[in-house]
């Protein structure tokens, strides 16, 4: 045998030694795909250790996707769908994840369906059965159109709502809006529409947003700013509109479709599906220094066997530990869940968990939810006893 094909087996021994080492993934469920249940599933989830809810971009009896809840009784999960949708004038594929108050109401915005086919925004009441109302429906134009929101809506104490529109606005570049709730109809406040005719301003807002308790929004866009790949932006609590980042410098990440993670010292965390150093995606975080937000590139994906294309956002544990998922890469290429741990100076990424595929789901499209326990849940969108996406659980 050559030194090479030695040099070789051997990084195949330890790519499969460490994935055999990360933690255990448990399916919990597995979707069983239109008409009877839902399909591809790119959100993450909401709830605890024993109710999980989420949404499947299509499927259903209409084909238009679901709301769903799992529900654990002893060591079983049963699922039981909340809402079809895709019925007349109903909202169509639900991309974006769920938001939940204190009621036990749930709502979301699909990308398209509703009056103009533009997409809409939602409420999910719980019940005997559920019942939903379409408080709004996207009409294109000023209103916006097509709201993706990856990573849900987020709401502030006094019950309005906050999202994006992928197009639309003005400018059909996207907008950012406030939705207020009053006798049961919404109404659409405008609060920044997308302008990059300039090359400097942002442009198509993919996810959703985070919110300071200055009432100052931050974002993220997949195209726009200086390099045209993509921006991190902040929207004042007056309405004024900055980019903090333009991605797409030398070595950069670009194109992040994710929500940002904010920490207690007003630090922003997110990924890029694309750039770094291999290509393939990267972790960053923006901080402010003397009034100037900076950028610290904490990861680059791509290395061998790595993890790769990162499309979702960041959870982050007590000790200041990052976790996520990438879409693709790992040892099987079907994707990976990782961690990121802060040391002196640098990051050190490890896999919790590598897709093999098939049955126990590949390509994790949306983020992590994590429980007081530690335990970690999230969707794959492929994969599963019937290939139409699971929902799994890993356990530290």
């Amino acid at each position: 045998m050559t030194i090479s094909k030695i040099a070789a087996l051997f990084v195949s021994i330890a790519v499969l030694s460490i994935a055999a080492l990360a933690q255990t993934e448990t399916v919990l469920y597995s979707f069983a795909g239109y008409p009877s249940d839902g399909q591809y599933p790119y959100a993450g989830l909401i709830g605890s250790s024993s109710v999980l809810y989420g949404t499947t971009t299509s499927g259903g009896t209409n084909n238009g996707g679901i709301a769903f809840k799992l529900s654990k009784s002893g060591s079983t999960w049963t699922e039981k769908v909340l809402w079809n949708f895709g019925g007349t004038g109903d909202g169509l594929y639900p991309y974006s994840g769920l938001l939940k108050d204190s009621s036990g109401n749930l709502y979301g915005t699909t990308v398209n369906g509703g009056l103009d086919n533009d997409g809409t925004f939602y409420e999910l009441s719980p019940g005997t059965p559920w019942t939903e109302s379409g408080l709004f429906s996207f009409a294109g134009g000023g209103t916006g159109q097509n709201p993706h929101t990856l990573g849900a809506l987020i709401d502030d104490s006094s019950g309005n709502f906050y999202g994006t529109t992928y197009l639309g606005g003005t400018n059909s570049q996207g907008l950012v809006y406030e939705m207020s709730i009053s006798g049961g109809i919404a109404t659409e406040t405008v609060l920044w529409n997308f302008d990059d005719v300039s090359g400097t301003d942002a442009e198509n807002p993919y996810a959703g947003l985070v919110r300071d308790s200055s009432g100052n929004l931050y974002g993220t866009t997949i195209a726009g700013g200086t390099h045209n790949a993509g921006t991190v932006f902040e929207i004042t609590s007056s309405g004024v509109e900055s980019v903090l980042w333009n991605f797409g410098g030398t070595g950069d990440g670009s194109t992040p479709y994710a929500k940002l993670y904010r920490d207690s010292s007003g630090n922003l965390y997110g990924t890029t599906d694309y750039g770094g150093i291999y290509g393939e995606g990267t972790v960053f975080e923006l901080s402010k220094s003397a009034g100037v937000w900076v950028e610290l590139r904490l990861y680059s994906f791509g290395g061998t066997g790595d993890g790769a294309y990162p499309l979702a956002g960041l959870i982050a544990d007590s000790s200041g530990n990052l976790y996520g998922t990438t879409y693709n890469g790992g040892a099987y290429a079907n994707g990976t869940v990782f961690k990121l741990a802060p040391t002196v100076g640098t990051w050190n990424e490890s896999w919790l968990y590598s897709f093999v595929g098939a049955s126990t789901g590949w390509e994790p499209y949306g983020g992590l939810f994590k429980d007081s326990s530690g335990n970690l849940y999230g969707t794959t969108e492929r994969g599963g006893a019937s290939g139409y996406g699971t929902v799994f659980e890993i356990v530290p």
